[in-house]
């Protein structure tokens, strides 16, 4: 049984399993739990309700992949803009374009906590390209039928070029913009991910060695780029550790590229909100490299 630390939340399964174990028609059975995350309580768990079983740890419990390349961005908007969402959504976005055409692979998936920024993300990606000529996007989430996750997971496995004229394909990136329904479970068809983006750090720490855990598998390299802000800074910095390639903050980059998505308005915005983060950090005090 995969993603027992997941099973095992609910107090009901351990009966169950109880359940089944004494209606096989054989005289034993064994339980095979297996995880990639592992907390404590969840190994109590176990134990009370299969007093005999044993614990086999491995050295990749809670780790990310050897060949991984991790890249964090300080995504941080100023202080006086906290709940300006717009604008930290717009931070966001503007790294995320920036990550997808500076890593350009066959496939990138993109994490997303809710329903509705895995939309707007789906829908900034699509029209930096309208024709659909640079990147193939598609989703993955709750709200979509079985149908349609299928489907989208097919064409991002499979890699179905777009089609132009006289019968010749034309190669794209994939993209696929998920919540944390696809960080457990998926193979996509033993097809490699090339590139994982955290658009929003997740909530619990753990489930971030499930997102980065899509790539870099079975040996093979990998990229992960991780957006994070204030308080989430910290916790990344601790989880990537010695293993993070690079620290950009992008208020340092934003509005500096000449880039058409971009108006010349946005980038005025961005780059007088830049002095207002310098003047309140020196009225604060606060210094950084």
């Amino acid at each position: 049984m995969d993603e027992v630390d997941v099973l095992l939340i609910d107090d009901t399964f351990g009966p169950q399993l109880r359940t089944i174990g004494a209606a096989s028609p054989v005289d034993h059975v064994q339980f095979v739990f297996v995880t990639a995350t592992l907390p404590n309580e969840i190994i109590e768990s176990v134990k009370r309700e299969f007093k005999d079983v044993g614990v086999i740890q491995g050295p990749g419990l809670h780790r990310v992949a050897p060949n991984l390349k991790e890249h964090l961005v300080d995504v941080s908007v100023p202080s006086t803009e906290n709940k300006n969402l717009d604008l930290c959504f717009e931070f966001k976005a503007k790294e995320l374009m920036k990550a997808l055409r500076s890593n350009r692979c066959k496939r990138t998936l993109v994490f997303c906590n809710t329903v509705e920024t895995c939309r707007k993300v789906e829908n900034l990606i699509k029209r930096s390209d309208r024709r659909g000529r640079v990147f193939g996007v598609g989703a993955y989430h709750n709200a979509m039928t079985p149908e349609s996750r299928r489907r989208n997971l097919s064409v991002f496995a499979k890699g179905l070029d777009r089609e132009v004229k006289g019968g010749r394909k034309e190669v794209v990136d994939h993209i696929l913009v998920c919540t944390e329904r696809a960080a457990r479970g998926v193979d996509f068809d033993a097809a490699p991910v090339n590139h994982v983006v955290i658009f929003d750090f997740p909530k619990d720490p753990a489930e971030y060695v499930r997102r980065v855990g899509r790539t870099a598998r079975a040996g093979r390299s990998g990229t992960s780029t991780v957006f994070a802000f204030a308080w989430q800074l910290p916790i990344a910095r601790k989880i990537m550790g010695s293993k993070l390639e690079s620290y950009t903050v992008a208020a340092e980059q934003f509005g500096k590229d000449e880039d058409a998505e971009y108006s010349q308005k946005q980038r005025q915005r961005s780059m007088k909100m830049q002095d207002q983060m310098i003047r309140g950090n020196i009225e604060k005090g606060i210094s950084w490299k």
